[in-house]
């Protein structure tokens, strides 16, 4: 009976790792899409994402904050503190944008540059990782025991 509960609980680990990979892989092949759409059309971004970013806006401070969420974090109190600075950062850059205080800017004034910051910030870390894996399996092939 216990083999019986071992197995069940096994296949349901496994469903839903493999459902996590699906949503995750889902999740980061949509934030390559925007961040493409974002670099070549950025009227139809705008659009979409119902904002209004002028061409030679791009996200920094706070990009690299969330970079931080994306890499290191591992435990939820870190989450919500490197969220919390990314946001303050997003208020920040959004604030001297609009050449406005930080206090002046709304919650709707927040959604569309934050949706911006995670696409961005996404797509840059995808790609990067596909650089290192290529150099790391180029490293590979030349010397297995040295690339270790």
């Amino acid at each position: 009976e216990t083999m019986i509960y071992e197995r069940i609980g096994a296949y349901l680990r496994r469903q839903l790792i493999k459902n996590y990979i699906v949503e995750e892989n889902s999740f980061i092949e949509k934030c390559v899409q925007l961040d493409s759409l974002f670099q070549r059309d950025i009227v139809a971004f705008n659009q979409l994402n119902h904002s209004d970013f002028k061409p030679n806006f791009k996200p920094r401070k706070s990009m690299k904050i969330l970079r931080l969420l994306l890499a290191k974090s591992q435990l939820p109190y870190e989450m919500f503190y490197i969220m919390g600075n990314v946001l303050q950062m997003v208020v920040s850059e959004l604030s001297q944008h609009q050449n406005k205080e930080q206090r002046e800017i709304d919650a709707d004034q927040i959604a569309p540059y934050l949706s911006l910051v995670i696409i961005v910030t996404v797509a840059k870390v995808y790609k990067e990782n596909i650089k290192l894996r290529k150099q790391r399996q180029a490293e590979m092939e030349e010397d297995p025991e040295e690339a270790v």
